[in-house]
């Protein structure tokens, strides 16, 4: 049939791999094209978030929003472990909307910090749930890199601290080999906490010139 789905007569390790580098947004909305497709990206072994801000809201519907991303992200941990396809890589970008409202998102409601349950920190969020404790590629990047080169020297420097507090003891250590984190003064390191099976390890912590 003339300008069928020619992308479903592929084999499914092609299209596993294709979805594997898919943001998980559209990687689920595949499910749509045909029977086929449902839940097959449930099967790639990979979680590619992707959180792009608009300028900061009203605050409760600001932080409505980045929970929900939070929970959707949980949500599809838990789906790829019952399919007995763990995610083993985990990639998470923050971007669009400014320095201010990257941290923002990254941090919690400072205002309601007393009655909230959740971690500071989002990411150790993510990497606290037990579907995410055998990622075994970990990439973290925070801000554009396409717009990097129209801030102010000191938003420039406010983003670099958005991953500055990663700690090693969030880090899924026992699996991990690659580690890539963008936006980053640095990594705490942890007495006790060692890393077997970790072969590559990136660090960007400053825009090119």
């Amino acid at each position: 049939m003339s300008g069928g789905d020619r992308l479903s007569d592929l084999p499914d390790d092609l299209l596993l791999r294709v979805l594997y580098f898919t943001p998980t947004r559209e990687g689920a909305s595949t499910g749509a094209l045909s029977k086929r497709w449902r839940g097959l990206w449930l099967s790639s072994g990979a979680l590619n978030l992707d959180a792009r801000l608009a300028e900061k809201a009203h605050y409760s519907v600001f932080f409505s929003k980045r929970d929900a991303f939070v929970s959707a992200a949980w949500l599809s941990l838990e789906a790829s472990a019952a399919a007995d396809n763990p995610v083993t890589r985990l990639t998470f970008r923050v971007g669009s909307g400014g320095s201010y409202e990257i941290r923002e998102f990254l941090y919690n409601d400072i205002v309601n910090m007393a009655r909230s349950t959740r971690t500071p920190y989002v990411v150790t969020e993510l990497l606290s749930f037990p579907a995410a404790r055998r990622v075994e590629e970990l990439r973290l990047a925070a801000g554009d890199p396409d717009n990097l080169t129209r801030l102010k020297n000191e938003e420039i420097e406010y983003l670099h601290e958005e991953f500055g507090e990663l700690s090693f003891l969030c880090l899924p250590s026992d699996t991990l080999r690659v580690l890539d984190v963008t936006s980053c003064r640095g990594l705490k390191s942890s007495p006790g906490v060692a890393f077997p099976r970790l072969a590559s390890l990136r660090r960007v912590d400053r825009a090119s010139p």
